[in-house]
């Protein structure tokens, strides 16, 4: 029965040693329990600051953008920011915000540049013709009279003759009020550019003509206008005057078709009038006059074409100016402080993981530690009721003198039995 005590001693001791080892778990897991709540707030703290670097830095971008115009206030921008920096909710709404607007800017940008590029272009051509223009009347080349309908210029490059107002040219009698009137007259009767044949054709497909038809005029044109000997031409004197002849001086000439000095014409049952102030076609020096004009005129217009070519390509430049300071603008979002807050955000999540991972464990530990206390004093209790039974210690250096000396007690009875 003392040896049954002594292991109950051995199991008591055991039961403790288990039990301070579980002691030792447990309080290994409190420390890392402290520990990670350490680390969790270092992670809040980590967080906040970043928060707040990233209102700053958003606050300070918005208040820098120029090209950008983004349509919320600049506080309450920062208040938005903020709020979206500590719930790290969706997508970031300031960079949202900025995407769409840049969006908008690049594409507005991108019309008045495509405008201004398709005006520089149409400026490019006027401005092109303008000086071919130039160069032909720098050359000598008189412009002509605006064509009337009913002539086809393809048909005349490759006939005899030439038109009325290369034909002839005012008597010198005439002023120079009467001989703008009179060009009118013609131009506006739509004869003014008449086609007259060497021959004295009067008629062809395509074309108006002017040819000996009909009766001389009592008062003709012939009494203003000359034939002009200085033009070349295959079409002789007297088929201009034929022609002149039978164009009347005034209404009172009776005539078929008459101009006046005032710029009236008449043609059968057709009347009609215009201004100009000045003969452009009709006689050399009212030509050349009208070529310096048109010289000096188209000149003018070269100038005004190549400041508004010059005006349309700064258009393109400072469209293509502005496209770039948006998207300097868009990239310059500080985008590496929303990585950095992810980041520090998900050290959070990380840390929290590990709080709850060392608060299971300092459970998992606590319970272990009160099952191996329980079972240490149920071996003590079990160890001093039996050691109360017997009359014995409960401390085995006693309870193995006790076992020693019944041992001894033992041997000296045998030793006495066997002698007797």
């Amino acid at each position: 029965h003392v040896t049954h005590v002594r292991r109950l001693v051995e199991a008591a001791e055991r039961a403790s040693l288990q039990a301070a080892g579980r002691r030792q778990l447990l309080d290994a897991a409190e420390a890392e329990a402290v520990g990670r709540t350490e680390d969790l707030h270092a992670a809040h703290q980590t967080v906040e600051s970043t928060v707040q670097a990233y209102s700053h830095s958003v606050r300070a971008y918005v208040d820098g953008l120029s090209a950008i115009v983004l349509g919320i206030g600049l506080d309450e921008f920062a208040s938005i920011s903020e709020g979206w920096a500590r719930s790290m909710s969706g997508d970031s709404p300031v960079r949202v915000a900025l995407e769409a607007t840049a969006v908008e800017v690049l594409d507005r940008v991108g019309r008045e540049r495509a405008t201004a590029e398709h005006e520089e272009e149409q400026v490019a051509n006027e401005l092109a013709q303008t000086h071919t223009e130039i160069a032909a009347l720098e050359a000598g080349r008189y412009s002509e009279p605006p064509s009337a309908p009913g002539r086809d210029h393809r048909t005349r490059a490759h006939r005899q003759g030439s038109p009325l107002w290369q034909l002839t040219d005012f008597a010198d009698s005439i002023p120079e009020f009467e001989r703008a009137g009179i060009e009118a007259a013609l131009q506006s009767a739509g004869v003014l550019d008449a086609w007259i044949f060497p021959d004295g054709t009067a008629q062809v497909d395509g074309d108006v003509v002017l040819g000996p038809n009909g009766p001389k005029a009592g008062k003709s044109l012939a009494s203003a206008m000359i034939p002009d000997a200085r033009h070349e031409s295959a079409v002789g004197t007297t088929a201009i005057i034929a022609v002149l002849e039978r164009i009347g001086w005034g209404e009172a000439s009776g005539a078929a078709i008459w101009v006046d000095h005032h710029g009236r014409w008449g043609s059968g049952p057709a009347r009609g009038s215009w201004y100009k102030e000045r003969a452009e076609f009709i006689g050399a020096g009212a030509r050349e006059v009208h070529r310096l004009e048109m010289l000096a005129s188209l000149q003018s217009l070269a100038r005004a074409l190549e400041a508004k070519r010059a005006d349309a390509r700064q258009r393109v430049a400072n469209a293509e100016r502005k496209a770039a300071d948006a998207r300097a603008e868009r990239d310059a979002y500080p985008v590496q402080l929303e990585r950095a807050l992810e980041s520090a955000h998900d050290r959070v999540a990380t840390a929290q993981l590990e709080v709850e991972r060392a608060q299971l464990k300092i459970s998992e530990a606590s319970k272990a530690w009160k099952s191996a206390a329980q079972a240490v004093d149920h071996a003590t209790e079990e160890l001093a009721d039996q050691a109360a039974q017997l009359g014995v210690s409960t401390k085995a250096a006693k309870i193995d003198a006790t076992l020693t000396a019944i041992s001894a007690y033992a041997e000296a009875l045998a030793e006495v039995r066997s002698s007797a």
